[in-house]
């Protein structure tokens, strides 16, 4: 009998199980959301936060944040910049408003109080320090300041003092006819000119000057300003440079550093064995060298004028235009100088040759102008920001065009920079971390291994939030009946407030205002509406002015949405500011730790604390949980078995996450300084909560007709693998979760659940969609690493 055959339908599909093996691509961008053909593909993710990416694959938990103090004055903005002696001695200085504060070992240096000192700085001087260091000197340039020493003799013993550079740098021998002459030959003279020639006290007091008679030259630093043909000035104490007679001569020079706005302002850097600085405003495209061995010497010739070896350099970078020199920086025989319109090589010109006066090649190695930022050195790479501010560069040699090229390493992820990039710092340990502050307080990052060909960019947003949801009445007698103020709620809900219309009686409807007398009454109203529900707590501090506080405050943002902008203005609540970055080495060498300034809405007042990351949580068996630190701003406690744990006087007023004895706890609210637990603890890490987010990119898999983009697909099961996880929820997307259970039958009931290593099948009741992504979310203060996504997807025809 002849076998019966069933023709498969037309639509039906084919059922796949691809498998993710790693996430070492990180966030991809937005506009590669169609480039399935990319190697990196597989290997990204459409969404990525609060994750690293493993070297090796693994997308792994941000550990938490932990709070060491707040800066000086939580009003103004400061910075951090680390002080590196050695891998043992390691700082941290906060910079503010007129002062320096010290911090060492993850806390600060007290000597009866905050140690402190006074700093030659203002706030607004800031965000142009530049820095280089050696041994224990911090050499600090400003456009607007002298160059400075930071000098550390002791934990608690830091001075300021101005650069002394002796005799230079110099500008250009003079080319005119004025001609000057010295009243002596040495001590203190006084220099006259032939016409015009200096300009005012503020600008030549301090400058140095160099005259050349019978062919010798002498030096002095002019100490006061009688007029513009006319100077007092100190010979400098030095056999070479005393003055030979008092003739009046043509042949001079003015040093180029001067006056109140005309000093070095690129980053500094030390090569072969001379310090480097570079940019002022009369010369943007000047650098200068010092001696070779004497970082305090600008000496350019000896006193016959002739050049040796020895003595200083100074010289413009020339192009087809004038390239304003932001930063200099070395790797390995070669110093770089990162300009407007590119980056230039410094060097000898023969490998065989040292760097000196008479053996100086500048060439320029890409059109890939530099940002006036710093420089960061990763591995046998030195990273740099474009001129746009959007970009990171890798400058690193390539053979096959014998010179240094400048990828752009954001160009999958080019969303995550684009606001703009205010600095970068580089975590060499554990991971190879490259850290990137954005212009908005955005943090970011990216694991950068280049031997592996890992750049994988992820965002982090720290728990807490900054700002106030506020509500402001203006043209009160023109907000319309059912104008609408919707209140979104940190968990997601929402809450919805309508203006019924003008009148003052009788009392509005729930959730309802009137409009009515004038903008501060109207204010009144919405602050009564507001008040009455028992989510939120309402102020009113300034007459037409309403601000809104959750009750209980949970991990996302309080929001507002008016339907009226114009008469009913709105402001929300949105993710921490992150306002300064950097790294020093560990306590224990054998890393770095980054440290962080972030700025907060902490009890309706603005913060600034400064805090570090944690390292990563390294359990020894799959039940030690009770060190694992996943809170922001967070602190521990370890003692006697307690139920009340205080200390968290910087939280007041917050919701906090509670990780005792390694079990999650139901969040409190910070009152007084202190939290009351539901049972008794001997450790706990408590602090602000954070929510990590992986999103994949559009599943793609082969089928029989080619891609199945465009095709209608539905996950059906999901395969998780784990290493020493606990928690997590998963789903279609961040909105449609269902949370892994984590306890089985087997587990002791009054113990937190183990960690898990291995995988995990869950089903999975995915839409029908033509994208089919998966979501996996983690909030809770447990560890967190995922290894590898494997779904069963069913793909239909198109």
């Amino acid at each position: 009998m002849a076998t019966r055959q069933t023709k498969k339908p037309a639509d039906s599909g084919i059922r796949s199980e691809p498998f993710q093996t790693n996430f070492t691509a990180g966030e991809f961008s937005p506009l590669l959301e169609g480039r399935v053909d990319l190697a990196k593909y597989p290997n990204a993710v459409s969404k990525m936060e609060n994750f690293y990416v493993f070297p090796h694959g693994p997308a792994d938990k941000r550990p938490g944040t932990r709070y060491i103090t707040s800066v000086k004055t939580s009003s103004a903005v400061t910075r951090l910049v680390p002080f590196i002696f050695n891998t043992v001695q390691a700082y941290i200085i906060e910079f503010g408003n007129a002062y320096c504060r010290f911090y060492k070992d993850e806390g600060q240096i007290l000597d009866g109080g905050a140690y402190e000192i006074v700093s030659p700085y203002a706030t607004a001087d800031l965000p142009d320090l530049k820095f280089t260091q050696s041994a224990d000197i911090l050499y600090i340039c400003h456009p607007n300041y002298r160059p400075r020493e930071l000098t550390r003799t002791g934990h608690t013993a830091w001075t300021f003092s101005n650069y002394d550079y002796g005799d230079g740098p110099y500008l250009a021998i003079n080319s005119t006819a004025t001609t000057l002459s010295p009243s002596g030959t040495t001590g203190s003279v006084t220099i006259t000119a032939s016409t015009a020639t200096f300009t005012s006290a503020a600008v030549d007091v301090g400058r140095t000057v160099r005259i050349e008679q019978s062919s010798e030259w002498g030096a002095a630093i002019i100490t006061g300003f009688t007029s513009t043909t006319q100077v007092t000035a100190t010979v400098i104490d030095d056999d070479d440079s005393a003055f030979l007679n008092t003739s009046a001569v043509t042949t001079w020079r003015l040093g180029a550093w001067y006056g109140l706005d005309n000093w070095p302002s690129a980053q500094p850097t030390f090569f072969e064995n001379r310090l480097v600085f570079g940019n002022t405003t009369d010369e943007p495209n000047a650098f200068w060298c010092t001696r070779s061995s004497d970082f305090n010497s600008h000496k350019p010739t000896a006193r016959d004028g002739t050049v040796t070896d020895d003595l200083a350099i100074n010289r413009l970078i020339t192009d087809n235009q004038v390239n304003a020199i932001h930063w200099l920086t070395v790797d390995n025989a070669f110093m770089f100088a990162g300009t407007s319109d590119g980056p230039f090589k410094i060097w000898s010109g023969q490998a065989s040759q040292a760097f000196a006066p008479t053996a100086l090649k500048v060439d320029k190695q890409t059109e890939d102008g530099a940002g006036n930022f710093g420089t960061v050195k990763a591995g046998d790479a030195v990273l740099y920001v474009s001129r746009s501010g959007i970009k990171v560069r890798e400058l690193i040699f390539s053979f096959e065009n014998d010179k240094h090229l400048s990828a752009n390493l954001a160009l999958l992820s080019e969303h995550l920079p684009r606001t703009g990039i205010a600095h970068i710092e580089y975590q060499e340990e554990p991971n190879g971390m490259v850290w990137v502050l954005l212009t908005n307080g955005t943090l970011v990052s990216f694991t950068y291994k280049r031997d592996e060909k890992v750049v994988a960019w992820q965002k982090q947003i720290l728990g807490g939030y900054f700002g106030n949801v506020t509500i402001t009445v203006t043209d009160y007698s023109n907000i319309a009946t059912g104008a609408t103020l919707v209140l979104n709620k940190s968990d997601g809900t929402t809450v919805t407030f309508t203006c019924q219309g003008p009148g003052s009686s009788p009392t509005p409807e729930t959730n309802k205002f009137f409009h009515n007398e004038s903008n501060d009454t109207t204010a009144d109203n919405i602050y009564t509406a507001i008040n009455l529900h028992e989510d939120f707590t309402v102020a009113n501090p300034a007459a037409n002015v309403v601000t809104v506080e959750e009750t209980v405050h949970g991990l996302g943002y309080l929001t507002i949405t008016s339907s009226d902008t114009t008469r009913l203005a709105v402001t929300s609540e949105a993710e921490p500011i992150v306002e300064s970055i950097a790294a020093i080495p560990s306590v224990d060498g054998k890393s770095n730790t980054l440290y962080l300034i972030v700025k907060r809405t902490v009890n309706q007042a603005t913060t600034r604390y400064i805090e570090f990351i944690e390292e990563r949580f390294e359990p020894t068996s799959n039940t030690d949980k009770d060190d694992a630190f996943f809170v922001d701003s967070g602190l521990t406690y370890n003692g006697a078995a307690a139920s009340t744990l205080t200390g968290l006087d910087h939280l007041e007023g917050e919701t906090v996450k509670i990780l005792a004895n390694g079990a999650a706890h139901a969040d409190k609210v910070v009152a007084s300084g202190q939290i009351v637990l539901d049972r008794t603890t001997t450790k706990a890490q408590v602090g602000l909560g954070y929510t990590s987010t992986l999103v994949t990119l559009p599943l793609e898999v082969a089928t029989p007709t080619g891609t199945s983009q465009g095709k209608k697909k539905r996950i059906s099961q999901l395969l998780l693998r784990f290493y020493q996880s606990l928690g997590g929820r998963f789903g279609p997307d961040e909105d449609t979760l269902e949370r892994i259970l984590t306890r089985s039958g087997l587990d002791p009931m009054d113990a937190s659940p183990p960690l898990e290593t291995g995988d995990r099948i869950l089903s999975f009741d995915g839409p029908h969609d033509t994208q089919a992504k998966l979501a996996i979310v983690h909030d809770e203060p447990l560890p967190f690493t995922l290894l590898a996504i494997g779904p069963r997807l069913e793909v239909q025809k198109r």
